[in-house]
């Protein structure tokens, strides 16, 4: 369910992305006709919904359980975070290399409508673009880390920001030390003079230390999910089996005494 879901999801920040390139496009009133306008409109089109999909490549195997099957594969478990993680900023990235085309065709077509286009694009624009992206997905990340359940991980995706931003029009601390907005924008606006400590602090609050939040047990390297057992089921060394498989193959021991007229141990 969960990966027909992440499907649909990356059609719809495909649609969605494309969707707002379309603004500018047609109404070039309300929009600077520049190179890195409509490269920060792709930005913000592609934080929408791109997150939710880095949300579910996090919570997908603890909402349908098959996380018992990996951590049993692998118990080592910041080996599985740091490949979901690998796997997280691959789709930033690809996320980020899509809205890169997408911007090039609504600069194709304003300039087919005969529009001047200023062409500002600069290397340290292509980068905050890059790092605004990979930001919004990380945040999504560290929040399905913490929370390990796909409702709770979206819905908070959505409200936690909204909740910092209502707060921070009451409160300049929160605004532009906490709150994703204006830090945030002020990377996508490769406007780092003199605000490098506040994109920091909220970086590191929405990226960094929210996966600390969760359960330590997820830092363990040695500790295997589950005990080791003999075929029989019972705790021992050697030959041991999957979880699933424990009740059939004690039945099948049982059985097995049984009709040797044995009792079983």
């Amino acid at each position: 369910t969960d990966t027909r879901a992440a499907r649909w999801l990356l059609a719809l920040v495909a649609l969605s992305t494309a969707g707002i390139m379309l603004v500018p496009a047609l109404v070039p009133t309300s929009f600077d006709q520049t190179y890195v306008s409509y490269l920060r409109v792709a930005a913000l089109g592609l934080s929408i919904l791109l997150p939710v999909v880095a949300i579910l490549v996090f919570t997908g195997e603890w909402s349908q359980r098959s996380v018992m099957i990996t951590f049993t594969q692998e118990p080592r478990r910041i080996r599985v975070l740091n490949a979901k993680l690998a796997v997280s900023l691959v789709l930033g990235g690809g996320g980020a290399v899509f809205g890169g085309v997408v911007t090039a065709a609504g600069l194709g077509l304003a300039a087919a409508s005969g529009r001047a286009l200023e062409a500002n694009l600069s290397v340290g624009a292509i980068t905050s673009y890059l790092l605004y992206v990979l930001l919004n997905v990380l945040a999504a990340v560290a929040l399905g880390a913490l929370l390990q359940n796909s409702a709770a991980a979206i819905s908070a995706s959505f409200a936690l920001p909204a909740a910092f931003a209502l707060l921070g029009t009451a409160s300049t601390l929160v605004s532009e030390w906490i709150d994703m907005s204006t830090p945030w924008n002020w990377v996508l606006e490769n406007d780092w003079g003199g605000h490098v400590p506040q994109i920091s602090v909220s970086v590191l609050f929405w990226v960094v230390r929210t996966p600390f939040l969760a359960h330590p047990t997820s830092s363990r390297s040695s500790k295997p999910l589950f005990r080791s057992r003999t075929p029989t089921g019972r705790p021992g060394g050697g030959g041991s089996l999957p979880h699933w498989q424990m009740g059939a193959s004690q039945d099948h021991y049982s059985g097995a005494c049984i009709s040797r007229g044995q009792a079983p141990v």
